[in-house]
């Protein structure tokens, strides 16, 4: 993308903010209608608004309603937005009790080894890489 592309409508950071309040202000009615009107499998813990990932997950939701509502012409677009919704909607009930509390000592701990051992395999894989830049590059050539 190019410096003078307009940034996508979906791109909360990039909105004056006056145009942030009424996006935000629109965003939640739908929000609530997609609630209301899609009860019983999308349920929402009332803090989704400071789930950055879930919060973005809608908000492209909310636009690809919007595209197959109002802009496309195939059926098939409808279609799709209700699988994904549904998907979506499957994936955030792990969400749907959220109560924010503080993770215990122990999850802390587990949480830590996690990124410990995340950080072990990354840089194993930057060793690797170049030990053998040739080898590396050979792996993204495609047969012609």
């Amino acid at each position: 993308m190019t410096d003078s592309a307009a940034p996508a409508p979906w791109a909360w950071d990039d909105a004056t903010d006056e145009a942030y309040e009424d996006l935000w202000a629109r965003f939640v009615r739908w929000v609530d209608w997609v609630e209301r009107e899609y009860a019983p499998w999308v349920v929402l813990p009332p803090c989704w608004p400071v789930h950055e990932a879930l919060r973005f997950e809608l908000t492209l939701l909310w636009y690809a309603h919007d595209a197959a509502l109002y802009r496309s012409t195939d059926p098939i677009s409808g279609i799709q937005w209700h699988v994904d919704l549904r998907n979506a909607a499957n994936a955030w009930r792990a969400l749907a009790t959220c109560d924010h509390r503080e993770p215990s000592p122990e999850q802390r701990r587990i949480e830590q080894a996690r990124r410990d051992r995340r950080d072990e395999f990354a840089a194993e894989a930057m060793t690797r890489r170049s030990a053998d830049p040739a080898n590396h590059e050979q792996q993204f050539e495609t047969e012609e």
